[in-house]
């Protein structure tokens, strides 16, 4: 079952150690990092984000915000805005956004929320566009008596897996055909929450509830697995093109650590049942060809490895004294993650296959 990817990790540890570092790019964000860096296609994207206020950004400071994708040739910016900060007590509003983004299409996820008249409340949606963003076009929008509303999505080329109405509190999973239009929703398992995460990758849907992880054949929509959440706090879902399957729970976040208690759980393409793995990474796994990537560490990110599955793992890379963001991303060959070098937080991507060393 694991054949290729125990062949990946022996590639990797024969390999000269004096070999040069396999570097496939490194991109500086012009303001401060504050989603990404995610892989799609050839390309790298992130959130960037910069102070509107003299003296630096506080709580109550407004910030101009700007989602940029680099690749081969050029950065794109993809969208851009200022996300309002205006704390009050009874009367209160903050702005997010949020985005993903295939080879063909880019989603923005925009909300609002605080408090107005002593009443709550949330409000938002999902757009998209195409790969280098434009005209936004919507997907949904709604509004709700409560500020802690959540609104899970994931792009996989035209495929939009998402919460059709987060706003209603029923547990429910819509796939979107965006070049199609068509969309196909299916109810999740009743008491068992809203929906919490998702992942997309080819035609598979991974998605979960506070109480249960499904996998869903988007196709279809038919329902291929599901189970009981594992006890402890969802850390994060991921999914790959063949079927497989990778959840991490563990503790809530510990003061300022990015590094937090967090256990690996596997679903083999066809499997039955979730397997635990003996690895413990920082916050979330992502599945690649060779099998799961993660960082690595005690209280910070320490290192980034590769774990086939079938119990045999390798280290990657080391980040030595340097500090990295417990966010990163990997696909196919590729990992990306943040790192700060020089006194600038930089993006690289590198080569998983090929040895590497940070910075």
């Amino acid at each position: 079952m694991w054949r290729a990817s125990i062949l990946a990790l022996v590639v990797l540890l024969v390999a000269p150690a004096a070999a040069p570092a396999r570097v496939l790019e490194t991109v500086t964000p012009q303001g401060t990092l504050a989603e990404g860096p995610l892989l799609a296609g050839a390309r790298v994207a992130w959130e960037e984000t910069r102070c509107l206020a003299r003296g630096g950004c506080g709580f109550e400071a407004s910030r101009r915000y700007r989602i940029r994708a680099a690749g081969p040739r050029r950065v794109t910016t993809l969208a851009r805005g200022r996300l309002r900060s205006l704390p009050g007590g009874s009367n209160s509003l903050f702005d997010s956004v949020s985005f993903d983004l295939s080879a063909r299409r880019f989603i923005y996820s925009w909300s609002a929320f605080g408090t107005l008249g002593e009443q709550d409340f949330w409000e938002g949606g999902l757009m998209f566009a195409g790969p280098d963003g434009g005209r936004l076009r919507r997907v949904f929008s709604c509004g709700a008596e409560q500020q802690g509303v959540e609104n899970p999505f994931a792009l996989a080329g035209e495929l939009l897996a998402y919460d059709p109405n987060p706003c209603d509190e029923l547990p429910r999973l819509a796939f979107r055909e965006l070049a199609a239009g068509t969309t196909r929703t299916v109810d999740l398992t009743p008491g068992g929450g809203t929906l919490r995460d998702v992942a997309a990758a080819g035609r598979y849907v991974a998605s979960a509830q506070a109480g249960f992880v499904h996998l869903h054949d988007a196709t279809t929509a038919a329902e291929l697995f599901s189970a009981p959440m594992p006890p402890g706090t969802l850390h994060g879902i991921d999914v790959a093109r063949d079927g497989r399957l990778a959840l991490t729970v563990g503790s809530d976040r510990i003061g300022r650590r990015s590094c937090w208690p967090t256990r690996l759980w596997l679903l083999a393409a066809g499997g039955s049942a979730l397997e635990q793995l003996a690895a413990s990474p920082c916050r979330d796994a992502r599945l690649v060809r060779g099998g799961v990537v993660l960082l690595a560490g005690e209280r910070r990110p320490q290192r980034l490895e590769l774990h086939d599955g079938g119990g045999a793992s390798a280290t990657l890379l080391t980040f030595g004294g340097r500090r990295v963001r417990e966010t990163f991303d990997a696909q196919g060959t590729r990992a990306a993650f943040a790192i700060r070098c020089g006194g600038r937080v930089r993006i690289q991507v590198i080569s998983i296959y090929r040895p590497s060393q940070s910075c």
